[in-house]
């Protein structure tokens, strides 16, 4: 190999290496100047992002309240907590969600809310936590572990109400 060949060769090795940094660049500004996710700009909600990360199927006329997220970090690890009114759940749906008799559910989303709210504060996000809207003891839930991530869903029948609350490790 020539040294012109060399050269030509370094030469579109750097061009390339710059042309893949810039497209990069880009993509990290656009996302962080719209202040909106890769998943937003699909236009997905929470209720995506939460069905396709655990595999499951959520209602399609959940229609979100408020959600919190104090996801952070390269793999965005935090925690998350939706809560949808929901008019109508199917039976299917009904049949993965499990009554809570022994309290072990209601006490997993205390422990991940109390988690979800510490680290809220800590990224200086305002949480009123007197109108937080929770489950009550009369739920039926559903638990999905992953690897380290943890999933609790819960229906309140008597206000239509579908909590969600994701941790992510």
């Amino acid at each position: 190999m020539t040294n012109t060949q060399k050269a030509i060769k370094t030469t579109a090795i750097v061009i390339c290496a710059a042309l893949l940094a810039a497209i990069i660049i880009w993509g990290m500004c656009w996302g962080i100047t719209s202040g909106k996710s890769y998943f937003e700009h699909k236009g997905w909600t929470p209720i995506n992002y939460c069905a396709e990360r655990w595999d499951i199927s959520l209602p399609d006329n959940a229609k979100i309240e408020y959600c919190i997220s104090t996801q952070r970090g390269f793999h965005n690890e935090g925690e998350i907590y939706t809560v949808c009114r929901v008019e109508k759940l199917s039976d299917s749906f009904k049949d993965t969600l499990t009554a809570d008799t022994d309290g072990k559910y209601l006490a997993s989303f205390y422990t991940i809310l109390e988690k979800t709210i510490a680290s809220a504060k800590s990224l200086s996000k305002e949480i009123n936590v007197d109108t937080l809207n929770v489950p009550s003891d009369k739920c039926i839930w559903y638990k999905k572990v992953k690897d380290n991530d943890t999933l609790l869903l819960a229906f309140d029948s008597a206000k239509n109400m579908l909590y969600i609350i994701e941790d992510i490790m």
